[in-house]
């Protein structure tokens, strides 16, 4: 058994009478004080105006702070009830003298502070118009349900009030300082046969409370649901959606970005926020990224399982929608500011197409911009070359170092009060991402590329080859995104307007090389395994030169992608409670562009000489070893709907009849467009090589625009494109 022992020192100081005479604590004084000011400075010049002696502790009182007081002639006792009101503080007068004592925990109450909540019913749904009071302070929910109170922290007890709902009463409910105490309470609906209402009490700390209505909802909910709230949320590090949604039960998080419901992959989910889907921010996967919403934003994340009537049905594993708030319950600014360190890519050889000045943001200064009003035509019209004068040199690879993963986050949102209970607010964040990572190919067998494993000529067994055909993949990522949406509360009426911008620049080059089985020799596994180790290993066969000639070739693809997606989204709603209906609306526009910018796809062709290895590019007329192109997507959606609701009491029967309407407009168009480099085939050279051109040394020469001339090469538009 131990014991422990608590130290303290306490300092008391007395302010003596500096009149003559007594004072009764009946006199009259006039004193006044602006609010916020510390009460020990308050009690200071309260003694020296009244001649007073106070003693109490400073350590106790240090951190409290007063309301706004005006004591116009009224009673010294009257005025320290001003003084101390909705402290946690008690006073005992003698004479002159006044002994002021600290009641409360430190750890809980020291100044003034927040309330907020939300008030909702036995299903969930929020209470419109309940009122709330607390310490004599009052407040009326919203259309959310949502309440906010700035009141004097300490212990009161909480008192909400509907039509048609049993009041509920909490006990000892604790505000701490410079916090927003949020809390959630879920009323119970009043029976017609109950002759007197009865109000529900709750004593001790609400602490479970704090998600009383999201958890209602979900117990309460037509479909299977579960979610994570506002509140919930405020309790995590987590800065960004992509963090928080791996909390969920039934979800999991890819690079705490992508979602997996129920083990089930991208293209089976729906991503919506606000109740608009949202498109891909992936250019060729149903995926998108929640690490370009702020938490800060959140209102909610509800993952549904299953759907109901209301809800878009366009998923098997889950619906993820998240909330976003237009009203914030507190003022707020937050900025977030991170790096991460990749260690196959960071400081590493990072291979690269030519960049432009504002690639880190994510948009294209004119480095990626492809000619327009382009023609079909070959090289026997003059135009042909002035044409391929208008391409720029996308194909050279350049080689530098990746830098630090880099993001930058701020929120912010600010409520106004109006008259009535009546305010205003908006909430916004900005968030700029860039990475840069590595992608390291093992070995692929996919297409015409050669396997490393087939079955013996008798069909009995596996036959292995020692060969890979390998490469690796650069991503460049830029993430530009915002959001901002302002919010009206007028009695039960709310309108919001909620805005959201992305835009996306996601740059991919991949190379591979290795051998393919209709080019450059046998196309059989054993002589790839042979060229495989003289190329990478210097293992020449036999130790003989000469056998390097009967070597089958490799050869690189080289692709690059560069995609720009922006989307933007606006959405204007509004809720009604008239009586016993509620009545919302919406109409909604989304704009998704994607741009897929001056793609280039080469081959790079080896060939062994002695025992060098030469590099160089071939262009043939009849094939496509030298391309270029633009894909231009562009879809626009309007979604429009109304909604109606009913709530029916009738004896122990309640539910909710719902109904209304929803739509959708789109509009979608894609343009593609296609080239390869061709050559002039009125060269003055042997017929047989009129169809095609070696290109040795470095691809900035040829591509420099001194060979788009009569006898060089070109960029044409066959005729079947």
């Amino acid at each position: 058994m131990s014991k422990i022992m608590k130290c303290g020192l306490t300092v008391a100081v007395v302010f003596f009478a500096v009149s003559l005479h007594g004072q009764e604590l009946i006199q009259k004084v006039s004193f006044e004080v602006s609010a916020s000011s510390p009460l020990v400075r308050t009690l200071d010049e309260f003694a020296v105006k009244t001649g007073l002696g106070l003693t109490y502790s400073k350590e106790d009182f240090k951190g409290l702070k007063v309301k706004n007081i005006k004591c116009e002639s009224i009673s010294i006792k009257e005025c320290l009830q001003e003084i101390t009101a909705g402290l946690p503080v008690t006073f005992r007068m003698r004479g002159n003298l006044v002994s002021l004592k600290y009641n409360g925990d430190h750890s809980d109450i020291l100044g003034n502070g927040r309330l907020s909540g939300k008030i909702v019913n036995e299903v969930g749904d929020p209470v419109i118009g309940a009122e709330v009071i607390v310490g004599g302070r009052r407040a009326i929910t919203d259309n959310n349900g949502n309440f906010t109170l700035d009141i004097t922290a300490g212990e009161y007890t909480l008192t909400v009030v509907a039509d048609k709902y049993s009041p509920l009463r909490v006990e000892k409910l604790f505000i701490k300082i410079n916090e927003t105490n949020a809390v959630s309470f879920a009323l119970k609906p009043l029976s017609n046969k109950e002759t007197s209402i009865k109000e529900v009490v709750i004593t001790g700390i609400r602490k479970a409370d704090t998600q009383a209505g999201l958890l209602i909802q979900q117990k309460k909910a037509a479909q299977m649901s579960d979610g994570i709230s506002a509140e919930q949320i405020s309790k995590t590090p987590d800065s960004d959606v992509g963090a928080t949604l791996k909390r969920v039960t039934g979800v999991t998080t890819i690079d705490n970005k992508y979602v997996v419901v129920r083990s089930m992959g991208e293209r089976w989910n729906t991503a919506a926020m606000d109740g608009i889907n949202l498109p891909s921010t992936e250019a060729y996967n149903n995926n998108f990224s929640f690490d370009i919403i702020p938490t800060a934003m959140v209102e909610s994340i509800v993952v549904s399982k299953t759907a109901t009537p209301d809800m878009n049905a366009s998923f098997a594993g889950g619906y993820v929608e998240v909330k976003t708030k237009d009203i914030p319950n507190k003022d707020f600014i937050t900025i977030n500011m991170g790096t991460s360190y990749n260690d196959i890519s960071t400081f590493k050889e990072f291979l690269t197409r030519k960049r432009g000045k504002y690639d880190y943001w994510g948009y294209d200064d004119g480095t990626k911009a492809f000619p327009q009003g382009l023609e079909p035509m070959d090289w026997n019209n003059q135009l042909f070359f002035e044409q391929s004068k208008q391409f720029k040199d996308n194909f050279s690879t350049y080689q530098t170092t990746a830098d630090l993963n880099s993001s930058f986050q701020l929120a912010f949102g600010k409520s106004f009060q109006l008259k009535n209970n009546d305010k205003w607010g908006f909430a916004g964040a900005v968030t700029i991402r860039n990475e840069q990572n590595k992608l390291n190919i093992d070995h692929t067998g996919r297409g015409n590329w050669l396997d490393t494993s087939y079955f013996t000529d008798e069909a009995t067994s596996f036959k292995f080859y020692n060969f890979k055909n390998k490469g690796a993949s650069f991503n460049y990522n830029s993430t530009a995104a915002a959001m901002l949406n302002f919010g009206l509360q007028l009695g039960k009426n709310r309108f919001s307007f909620r805005n959201s911008y992305t835009h996306i620049y996601d740059n991919t080059l991949t190379k591979v090389t290795g051998w393919n089985e209709y080019t450059n020799g046998s196309g059989l596994p054993e002589n790839a395994e042979a060229s495989y180790n003289y190329f990478y290993n210097g293992v020449i066969p036999n130790n003989d030169i000469s056998q390097l000639s009967t070597l089958d070739r490799p050869y690189t693809d080289n692709t690059d992608y560069p995609i720009y997606q922006t989307l933007l989204q606006n959405k204007l709603e509004g809720s009604h409670k008239i009586g016993n209906t509620e009545l919302s609306w919406f109409a909604a526009r989304t704009g998704v562009e994607a741009d897929t910018k001056d793609y280039t796809m080469h081959q790079t062709f080896y060939d062994f000489i002695g025992s060098e290895i030469l590099t160089y590019h071939k262009v043939y007329n009849s094939g496509n070893n030298f391309a270029r192109g633009i894909i231009k997507n562009k879809e626009t959606d309007y979604n429009f709907g109304v909604s109606f609701k009913w709530s029916l009491n009738i004896g122990n029967f309640r539910n909710d009849i719902k109904t209304g309407y929803a739509g959708t407009l789109k509009n979608n168009t894609n343009q593609q467009e296609k080239f390869f480099l061709r050559v002039d085939e009125n060269r003055d050279v042997p017929n047989t090589e009129k169809n095609y051109l070696l290109m040795y040394g470095s691809l900035s020469n040829w591509f420099n625009g001194s060979y788009y001339l009569p006898g060089g090469n070109r960029l044409a538009n066959p005729p079947f494109i």
